[in-house]
């Protein structure tokens, strides 16, 4: 499952990161991550990773491979 397709709300734990330095450096294997507000029609989608909320455009949301706890 991506992060992109998580539920508002489910905690699940990153497991790989594609195609992106920048996001592999944020979203580290292991690590703990929530969606926590989606956009309709493809839009940002904005999660939770360390205590601090950032913004993905559904490109990078899609790139981030998750599994739910």
């Amino acid at each position: 499952m991506n992060l992109y397709d998580l539920p508002i709300g489910v905690v699940a734990i990153v497991t790989k990161v594609t195609d992106d330095e920048r996001l592999s450096e944020i979203f580290i294997k292991g690590e703990r991550v929530r969606v926590i507000a989606k956009t309709p029609f493809g839009g940002p989608v904005a999660v939770k990773v360390y205590g601090t909320a950032f913004a993905l455009n559904e490109h990078e949301a899609k790139s981030i491979e998750v599994t739910i706890l």
